[in-house]
């Protein structure tokens, strides 16, 4: 074997010793494959010899306890499993775009770790057993970028401290465990395209209160929350997905679900339902943190609604649209049922009682959403006059000739 001593490198065809690290020399890239410095705050070189340092190999920096915290360069792709595994006193790691592997075990009992972003250039995340932040105890602040597709088993199982993670919007599976004993934690947010739970993954979510169902999800799994002794409300957006085995096991959640939505009875997986209804989400907020879908969903229902008013009482309604009265007069119902969405006209009753069941939102320029009308009042159909409930003559006049429509302003 032939060693070449060039300052502090030490050249050989299997390894060389560059500083505090390890590595090994590939044709055109470096690997770290150890550490032997004092530890503190250490940064990874982004090249060595004219050659980019782009791998971590497996253990390089397992039970560096000395290290507290990390900085990993741009020129890193990969992580490779039980890397920082046993890394006790790491608090930070620094992770940058560029990066596109992290493998199993990677940061395993790294029990100070507090915060942890995964950039979006991350598409392989774990491979076969997961468990890449298993007894992270001290995590608090997680982010999965938008390039992971798949969150392995036991990834945050016995993270007891996690409050705040973010899953990125194209996860399409979280597996067994995968969330399993975060105590701490209160509120996760699910991506619209997920397809997938396994059993067990939100496991003994203690903190847990609410959770949405997105409607991708058509099958559960056993125990996604056993002994969330703290849920109150899950909510699925979806049709009534299968009922599996103990899914609410120790745990004592109302099911809550979208109208028009089908399949569900008076109680789901042995747990009481209440259905949502538009009401529900445009006035009293119901489902909170997930706005653009609720007011999607809303204005759907709505105009169902409206439909289904005319249907059952297509005497005492008349629904024209501002530009076709006299079509409208025509072609009545027919017209109505082909066209639901461009008519908005009401009942003085229903206005005076505010039970109007085509309200349109519209969203202003600081995407803030709000009503948006005039109301209008007619006793012919033909003159119309702005709407005031003392004028418009209700008692003694036919309900089909006192008229009041909502016609809508342009949007803002």
């Amino acid at each position: 074997m032939v060693y070449v001593r060039i300052g502090l490198l030490l050249l050989s065809s299997l390894s060389l010793s560059v500083a505090d690290f390890i590595i090994e020399e590939g044709p055109t890239n470096i690997s770290i494959v150890g550490y032997t410095g004092v530890g503190g705050d250490v940064v990874i070189p982004s090249s060595i010899s004219n050659k980019p340092v782009n791998v971590i190999k497996t253990l390089a920096f397992k039970d560096q306890t000395n290290i507290i915290s990390l900085t990993v360069p741009a020129s890193i792709q990969t992580i490779e499993g039980s890397a920082f595994r046993s890394c006790y006193n790491l608090k930070n790691i620094y992770l940058t775009n560029g990066l596109t592997t992290i493998g199993d075990y990677a940061f395993e009992y790294c029990s100070n770790l507090e915060t942890i972003t995964i950039p979006d250039t991350v598409t392989t995340f774990g491979n076969i057993w997961g468990q890449i932040f298993l007894y992270n105890t001290n995590l608090k602040n997680v982010r999965l970028g938008n390039g992971i597709t798949n969150i392995p088993g036991n990834t945050f199982l016995n993270c007891y401290s996690i409050t705040n993670i973010k899953i990125g919007n194209n996860v399409k599976t979280i597996q067994a465990n995968a969330f399993a004993q975060c105590h701490s934690l209160e509120e996760i947010r699910l991506p619209r395209g997920l397809n997938t739970i396994g059993i067990q993954a939100f496991w003994q979510n203690r903190s847990l209160k609410k959770i949405i169902i997105p409607a991708s999800i058509t099958n559960t799994a056993s125990g996604w929350f056993g002994y969330c002794t703290n849920l109150a409300e899950v909510i699925f957006y979806g049709n009534a997905p299968n009922e599996a085995p103990n899914l609410f096991f120790n745990s004592s959640p109302t099911v809550f679900y979208l109208c028009g939505t089908t399949g569900w009875s008076n109680s789901f997986a042995g747990r009481p339902t209440i259905e949502i209804t538009s009401h529900d989400i445009i006035n009293n907020d119901k489902l909170g943190y997930s706005a653009p879908e609720n007011v999607e969903k809303a204005i759907q229902d709505a105009q169902e609604s409206a439909r289904n008013d005319v249907l059952a009482n297509p005497s005492l309604l008349g629904l024209y649209s501002s530009n076709q009265i006299d079509t409208a007069r025509i072609t009545g119902i027919n017209q109505i049922l082909g066209n639901p969405n461009q008519y908005n006209l009401y009942t003085a009753n229903q206005i005076q009682n505010m039970a109007m069941g085509n309200l349109v939102l519209n969203r202003n320029t600081n995407g803030v959403f709000s009503l948006n009308y005039d109301i209008e009042q007619s006793t012919d159909l033909l003159t119309w006059s702005p709407y005031q409930s003392l004028t418009l003559p209700l008692n003694g006049l036919p309900t089909n000739k006192a008229f009041v429509r909502i016609k809508l302003k342009n949007s803002q």
